[in-house]
């Protein structure tokens, strides 16, 4: 996907949902699913910005994507692009 599109970094859609301590916890999608998968840079998740504010960025110059947990709305740390999910017709 990062190959093709020649994008640096991109958001994934998930956002940190509750602010229980656990940084690896508490990670959902946009339909409300839980976050089961994770590929995290290893000094990641950080803990930076709060549930609800708190997204995760692929950064594309790693060749296995590895993601950072980024401000949701934090200017200096906006992606090139986003991933869309599409339900087939």
């Amino acid at each position: 996907l990062a190959k093709k599109s020649g994008l640096q970094s991109y958001w994934i859609g998930a956002k940190k949902t509750s602010d229980d301590g656990d940084q690896k916890k508490g990670w959902k999608w946009p339909n409300d699913e839980p976050v089961k998968f994770f590929n995290w840079l290893l000094t990641q998740p950080n803990g930076c910005c709060g549930k609800n504010v708190t997204c995760i960025i692929v950064y594309s110059k790693y060749s296995t994507g590895i993601w950072d947990d980024v401000g949701c709305d934090n200017p200096q740390q906006m992606p090139d692009g986003v991933v869309c999910k599409k339900t087939p017709t």
